[in-house]
C-alpha cells in the first residue's frame, strides 16, 4: 500500500473539442458590443455566447498574466462542441456541420471564411 504524506493544494483542468474559429478576445468583444477591462470582457463573452455555441480561452489556463487586449496570445475559440474530453475516456466526436456553425457565428456578429476543429486538454494537479 502506498501512503502519501502531504496534501493536494489544487486540481484543475480545461478541455474542449470545438468546430469553429479562433478569434482575438478584443474582436469578439467588439462584435458582441461588450466594453470593459480585459477580465471583465472575458467574463462577459462567456455569459453572452449562448448555447449551442461554446467559448473557451486559449491562453494557458494556469497563467492569468496578460497584456490586455493587445496581447497577441489572448484568443478565444468560439464554435459548436463536438464532444467532451475526460481523462482516460474514449470520446465519440460528432460530424461537424460547417454551414450550421457559420450560421451560429454570424448570429453573434462573426463572419468566418473558414472553420476548423480545435482541441485542448489541460490537466494540472499540484501536489
Amino acid at each position: 500500500m502506498k501512503v502519501r504524506i502531504g496534501f493536494v493544494s489544487n486540481s484543475s483542468s480545461q478541455a474542449f473539442v470545438i468546430r469553429g474559429i479562433k478569434v482575438e478576445l478584443g474582436i469578439l468583444a467588439r462584435a458582441l458590443g461588450i466594453s470593459g477591462d480585459c477580465d471583465d470582457l472575458e467574463d462577459a463573452v462567456y455569459k453572452r455566447v449562448k448555447k449551442p455555441l461554446e467559448v473557451y480561452s486559449t491562453r494557458f489556463f494556469f497563467d492569468m498574466s496578460h497584456d490586455g487586449l493587445n496581447d497577441p496570445n489572448l484568443h478565444m475559440v468560439v464554435g459548436k462542441s463536438l464532444g467532451d474530453l475526460e481523462d482516460g475516456v474514449v470520446t465519440r466526436i460528432s460530424e461537424p456541420n460547417d454551414e450550421e456553425v457559420k450560421r451560429l457565428l454570424e448570429k453573434i456578429g462573426l463572419r468566418p471564411n473558414t472553420i476548423a476543429t480545435y482541441i485542448q486538454y489541460i490537466s494540472n494537479d499540484n501536489f
